[in-house]
């Protein structure tokens, strides 16, 4: 393919990117193709490296926070190939890093910056929507909940077998069903639900600590482990949350069932679920 012809193409046209029925992912997608047609629309005004490493480094932002959200999303949904697809992200953003090296550093051939934009859009077409098919199933695939259904019910199998920790993962139960019918009912103001998702993170924050009082007494590795893992959990909790401040109903209803549902599912029965075993 010439490179006038390429210049002369649309990098990426959202309508061709097909719906997960998860809405979060859905928007992450939507959102990874705005940003990369950003960078393309750049290099077709003439931008070259090492102009060029700035935008890129952004979507680099954008990519690497989509993988962890999949994740977390993917291991509280059930997804038994996780840690496969996991790995995948971390290879594309080997590859990426290395491009962002020469990018920064020299201005390089026309041909590197053709190569990295077409693997852009073929990890986006082939990876993030071609692969990711056989998630899908794991969550309704119009990605719509009842209005009067809860997000999350309590079910035995949640059980840590440890009343504080059990009733604290009850709470942050209780406080995302009471945002996702508030949502639903479209009664609260939005302002009033952010506050309100403000109270999961504290809570989040608290119950972390409990856990980590509780893991203190086991096996260091297995404490460190928990301590590690609430810390990346976190992290991506606060971020996630920020990217949504003071958002329209619609953008927080994806983040609630399309997000925190799966990260609380994957804390709950995944990070947790070493307590489990250890206590048997």
């Amino acid at each position: 393919m010439s490179q006038r012809k390429l210049a002369n193409m649309k990098f990426i046209d959202p309508k061709l990117i097909p719906a997960t029925g998860n809405l979060e992912i859905d928007r992450d997608h939507l959102r990874l193709a705005e940003s990369m047609n950003q960078v393309y629309e750049s290099w077709q005004r003439g931008m070259r490296c090492p102009e060029l490493a700035g935008k890129f480094e952004e979507l680099r932002g954008h990519l690497a926070s989509h993988f962890g959200k999949e994740i977390t999303i993917a291991r509280g949904a059930g997804y038994k190939r996780w840690l496969a697809h996991h790995h995948e992200h971390k290879e594309f953003l080997h590859r990426f890093d290395d491009f962002l090296g020469t990018c920064r550093t020299a201005s390089g051939p026309d041909q590197a910056n053709i190569e990295m934009f077409m693997e852009l859009e073929q990890h986006l077409f082939e990876h993030e929507v071609m692969s990711d098919q056989d998630m899908w199933n794991l969550w309704d695939k119009d990605g719509k909940v009842l209005a009067n259904e809860k997000l999350i019910s309590w079910k035995p199998e949640f059980s840590v077998g440890v009343e504080q920790i059990d009733g604290q993962h009850q709470r942050l139960i209780v406080l995302l069903n009471d945002i996702h019918l508030r949502l639903r009912d479209g009664l609260t103001p939005v302002t009033a639900i952010v506050e309100r998702l403000k109270m999961v993170y504290l809570e989040a924050l608290q119950h972390f600590r409990s856990e980590e009082q509780y893991f203190s007494h086991l096996p260091e590795p297995m404490a460190d482990q928990h301590r590690i893992a609430h810390e990346s959990l976190i992290k991506e909790l606060k971020a996630a949350l920020d990217d949504h401040d003071m958002a329209d109903s619609q953008r927080l209803t994806a983040l609630v069932e399309g997000y925190l549902k799966f990260w609380l599912l994957d804390h709950i029965l995944n990070t947790d679920s070493r307590l489990r075993e250890y206590l048997k």
